[in-house]
């Protein structure tokens, strides 16, 4: 996943935007749900050389196909998801409320996409079936989350990830501030939690339950006699077809620069 910062005037609630590069094959299992008559019509169309059904046409990547994992399925090409992202910053874990403001946006987001034009109708003047947009929604937050907030996040009818990232220091108003100079920026930056919700990875989600977020624990180290605690480091990975998800896509200069 490449995000960059594109908050400010005008924003429309976004804070980060990027792309996310996942195995074509991890989507769901799309089924038909046409009546037999509607069946039927659909039918006659195309032996009549009309419209049928629309497919989703992907993307075909063959700049950046030799940096896969030589245990990935040859089929397995990339495909682009949009990711949008808001970040809060703030003592308090976060509640329901920016939840909700990021569906608003995802909302927005699949309502501009799903524009129908005349090429999106049949030749009888009806809509044809389309896929939903395939974005991810993307929070994080420096304190955590509320019962309410990962409630309202798993309920959400839209794919979203939260992503709890500690950080910053307190200014003089008691929030919690970032500092965007770039000598204060790290490589690397804890992730103290991760969490998805069903629309992205259950089985009718964009991934069909086909990956998985693990909490790998990678080493323990013990700690202080005083502090009587051992140090365990651990990290969050994707995993598909039961093997860690590699990085998929342009290399990242190419794709955020």
């Amino acid at each position: 996943m490449s995000l960059r910062r594109v908050g400010g005037a005008g924003d429309e609630g976004i804070d980060l935007k990027g792309w996310w590069y996942v195995p074509s094959n991890a989507r769901r299992r799309e089924t038909s749900m046409k009546s037999p008559s509607r069946a039927l019509e659909d039918g006659q169309e195309e032996a009549a050389g009309g419209e049928g059904e629309a497919s989703v046409v992907e993307e075909s990547p063959t700049e950046w196909t030799a940096g896969f994992a030589d245990d990935l399925a040859p089929v397995d090409v990339p495909r682009r998801l949009t990711v949008v992202g808001q970040c809060k910053a703030e003592r308090a874990k976060v509640n329901a409320r920016p939840v909700r403001e990021l569906e608003g946006v995802m909302g927005h987001i699949h309502g501009r996409e799903a524009l129908r034009g005349p090429h999106h109708f049949s030749s009888r003047g009806r809509p044809l079936d389309r896929a939903p947009p395939e974005s991810v929604a993307v929070l994080i937050s420096q304190s955590g989350f509320s019962q309410q907030a990962m409630l309202r996040a798993w309920r959400s009818p839209s794919p979203m990830m939260l992503f709890h990232l500690p950080g910053g220091r307190p200014d003089q108003s008691g929030n919690v501030a970032i500092s965007s100079s770039d000598t204060d920026m790290r490589d690397e930056v804890e992730v103290r939690g991760a969490w998805w919700n069903p629309a992205l990875a259950g089985p009718r989600g964009i991934f069909g339950g086909q990956v998985e977020l693990r909490h790998e624990i990678l080493e323990s180290t013990t700690a202080s006699l005083a502090a009587g605690e051992a140090n365990v480091k651990t990290q969050y990975r994707a995993w598909y077809q039961g093997k860690r998800m590699p990085r998929f896509g342009p290399e990242l200069e190419a794709e955020v620069g």
